[in-house]
């Protein structure tokens, strides 16, 4: 989806009754910090292990993305997750710490 339609689509959430417009789900893939706790330094397995346990109760439309080291998995999620709208993965080093804005996953 192209800038200008993801703009239309969310204006479009915001104006209009939750009856009318499709659900939506929104997926955490990372917690950088916990009730004020920096957790930014700790290597991503983790922080990943953090965010099992905080949305362990929690059901649709929040949700824990899916996590995979293996590269054929996340090959078949692109293949499979299109007509979805997901465009893409996350890769993380399991063993670093959040790094900002450095394209170092």
């Amino acid at each position: 989806m192209c800038s200008e339609a993801r703009v239309t689509a969310l204006h479009r959430r915001l104006t209009h009754r939750p009856s009318q417009l499709p659900a939506v789900s929104y997926v955490v893939f990372d917690v950088l910090a916990v009730a004020g706790r920096d957790l930014r330094g700790l290597a991503y397995r983790k922080r990943r292990k953090k965010l099992r346990r905080l949305l362990a109760a929690t059901e649709p439309p929040l949700a824990l993305m899916p996590a995979t080291r293996e590269l054929v998995g996340a090959h078949a999620w692109m293949r499979e997750h299109v007509e979805a709208g997901v465009e893409g993965v996350v890769v993380k080093h399991r063993e670093h710490g959040y790094r900002p804005r450095r394209r170092s996953w």
